[in-house]
């Protein structure tokens, strides 16, 4: 179950030593739930921040979930020099992390985050499925570092002997999560390998592939000809097949597989 919350901090001053979040027993009601935040406001103003140098999870193993973002005395503190996710600085606070009146967070909760891949190709007479997948899920854990992770990033999905015709190629192919997107807006994946009826596709520019978003979920785009691959498609430039356009370097016969890794959940922030 997914919670979202705005909640505003009592009033505080200046940079400090110490920040944490914590959800009293969070961990103790739901004992695979995280959470991950989304935005910061001090004084009413979004401040940027790197979420990999936080640090997350019942951290004192009382049953709470917390979010460390900065500590001297915490999970970050190499005596007592801090990483800070707020700026360059290595230090024992950062003034790039201090508000007058009002601190605000912006976080989302999820008590079971099990997530699905599909694997979605379309062909231009709007034939396919839009729900294929092979039952192989990633849960985000908590891992040996306090730090959010996707365990066992990596898949391997086989679309064979289907029951429609996508030899004239595909008007869309993509790898979709859904939800994902609401959660982590800046999950990234690549495509390792594309198999079309058993013969490795090469030659195509893997950095065409991108990370996108359809509403609440995320995607790996291939190709489609709604969306931000329309026109730049790393597999060839698409022509008009039954009034729609379609990539024919991404047709076939009896199968098509793909193997995708997820690599983060946020974006490393480059200062």
């Amino acid at each position: 179950m997914p919670v979202g919350s705005n909640p505003a901090c009592p009033k505080g001053a200046n940079s400090r030593a110490f920040s944490t979040i914590d959800v009293v027993g969070l961990r103790k009601a739901f004992p695979n739930a995280i959470m991950s935040i989304k935005d910061i406001r001090c004084d009413g103003k979004s401040i940027r921040f790197d979420a990999n140098k936080f640090f997350y999870g019942d951290i004192e193993d009382n049953g709470n979930f917390r979010i460390e973002l900065f500590s001297i005395w915490g999970k970050g503190s190499d005596n007592g020099m801090v990483t800070s996710p707020f700026s360059p600085i290595v230090g024992d606070k950062d003034d790039n992390f201090n508000f007058t009146s009002t601190l605000e967070f912006d976080y989302v909760i999820v008590t079971e985050p099990k997530f699905t891949p599909t694997w979605i190709t379309i062909n231009p007479d709007w034939g396919g499925d839009w729900s294929y997948t092979q039952g192989e899920s990633f849960n985000i854990v908590v891992n040996e570092n306090s730090k959010l992770a996707i365990e066992h990033p990596s898949f391997d999905i086989t679309l064979e002997n289907p029951a429609v015709d996508y030899s004239a190629g595909s008007i869309m192919t993509f790898a979709q999560v859904d939800n994902l997107y609401k959660y982590f807006p800046q999950t990234h994946a690549t495509l390792d390998a594309l198999y079309l009826d058993g013969n490795l596709v090469t030659g195509y520019d893997a950095s065409k592939i991108i990370d996108a978003q359809d509403g609440d979920s995320y995607r790996l785009e291939l190709w489609n000809t709604y969306g931000a691959t329309a026109n730049d498609c790393a597999f060839g430039n698409p022509v008009v097949i039954s009034g729609m356009n379609a990539i024919t370097e991404l047709g076939f016969s009896k199968s098509m597989r793909a193997q995708f890794t997820f690599h983060s959940l946020f974006s490393t922030i480059e200062w």
